[in-house]
């Protein structure tokens, strides 16, 4: 919390205050020096964005994680316990239940509860849904199309992965590296790691800070 709070210190985007300031200002309004709807509108306004931020806060996180299963199950459950050590509430395909909702839909479902999404790139493309896409290019595709902040941690040499862990037909190697391009050249973050210690380290690195959204 003390880096959190020390952030509302740093100059804010587009001119704005950071809340800090806007705080300090607000217990001056309070001492006079201006009229008096003017002390209540401003005192008020800071104090209430005060309480979002302080919400925001003991706010537990819900982070959607998105990859193939079998060859990245090492590397998913690193991902799991980060985001717990971050007081994080990671999701994913192991905690789906049966439903009689379509698979797509479900993980929908469960997008649409999530706060953020990380999608985690090795070697293989991934299973297919009906119409041919892969269901993990189809979650990465949903949450950027619905503003979900997304985080990619991408293995950096595909090639160097034990053969089982490649795509075994060159119609799901094509999509893969369509896919992974696709990743690369997006505006979102992306970092690059060459083993589970890597791939930790980018995680705990990218913390997800409440704080970002009131500089």
């Amino acid at each position: 919390m003390g880096n959190s709070l020390s952030r509302l210190t740093a100059t804010a985007p587009s001119g704005r205050e950071p809340l800090a300031l806007r705080l300090r200002k607000a217990s001056l309004l309070e001492g006079g020096g201006c009229e008096r709807s003017e002390q209540t509108e401003g005192v008020c306004s800071v104090k209430e964005e005060m309480r979002g931020f302080m919400q925001d806060l003991k706010k537990k996180y819900q982070v959607f994680i998105s990859s193939t299963y079998e060859d990245l199950k090492d590397e998913r459950a690193a991902v799991t316990q980060c985001l717990l050590d971050n007081n994080c509430i990671p999701v994913g395909m192991e905690q789906f239940p049966s439903s009689n909702m379509s698979q797509m839909d479900y993980i929908k479902k469960m997008l649409d509860d999530c706060d953020y999404y990380i999608l985690i790139v090795g070697g293989r493309y991934g299973s297919l849904d009906d119409d041919g896409v892969g269901y993990t290019e189809k979650e990465y595709d949903y949450a950027i199309q619905n503003g979900i902040p997304v985080m990619a941690f991408v293995f950096d040499h595909p090639e160097k992965l034990p053969f089982d862990k490649h795509d075994r037909t060159d119609t799901t190697r094509e999509k893969f590296n369509e896919f992974r391009d696709k990743v690369l050249k997006s505006k979102k973050l992306v970092k690059f790691h060459s083993g589970i210690s890597d791939l930790k380290a980018n995680v705990a690195t990218c913390r997800i800070n409440p704080a970002d959204r009131y500089l």
